[in-house]
C-alpha cells in the first residue's frame, strides 16, 4: 500500500464513522443507505439516464432573462409560435438552447447545421 492509499483508507473510514454517527437516529435513512450499498435500489448519485423533460434549475442573468421574456410576442407571432400554441420564456430559452447547442457542435464537433428554408 502507499501512502496516498492509506490517507485515501483513512478519510474513507473517518466518513464512515462520522455517516454511521448521523444516521444512528434515522432507522428509515440507515435502510435506504444500506439497500443502495446492497444494490436494491439505484445511487441517485450514478444514475445517468435522464427522462425526457426532466426539470432543470438553471440560474441565469437578470438580462437575458429580460430578453428572452422580450422575444415571447415575436415567437408568438411567428409560424413557430403558431405550431406551438402557447409561447412562454422557457419556451424561448429552449429554443435559443437548441439553437446554441447546433452552433457549438457545428463549432467544436464539425457537425453540419441543418439550414433553414428561405421564406
Amino acid at each position: 500500500m502507499t501512502t496516498d492509499d492509506l490517507a485515501r483508507a483513512r478519510r474513507l473510514r473517518a466518513l464512515d464513522a462520522e455517516l454511521a454517527n448521523e444516521t444512528n437516529d434515522n432507522a428509515t435513512l440507515v435502510a435506504r443507505l444500506e439497500a443502495v450499498a446492497r444494490g436494491d435500489i439505484p445511487n441517485p448519485l450514478e444514475t445517468t439516464t435522464m427522462a425526457p423533460n426532466e426539470p432543470l434549475m438553471l440560474r441565469m442573468p437578470q438580462a437575458l432573462l429580460d430578453r428572452a421574456e422580450a422575444l415571447v410576442p415575436a415567437v408568438e407571432a411567428s409560424e413557430v409560435g403558431a405550431a406551438l400554441g402557447r409561447v412562454t420564456r422557457a419556451a424561448v430559452l429552449r429554443m435559443a438552447i437548441a439553437r446554441g447547442l447546433a452552433e457549438l457542435e457545428a463549432e467544436y464537433l464539425g457537425k453540419k447545421r441543418l439550414r433553414r428554408r428561405s421564406k
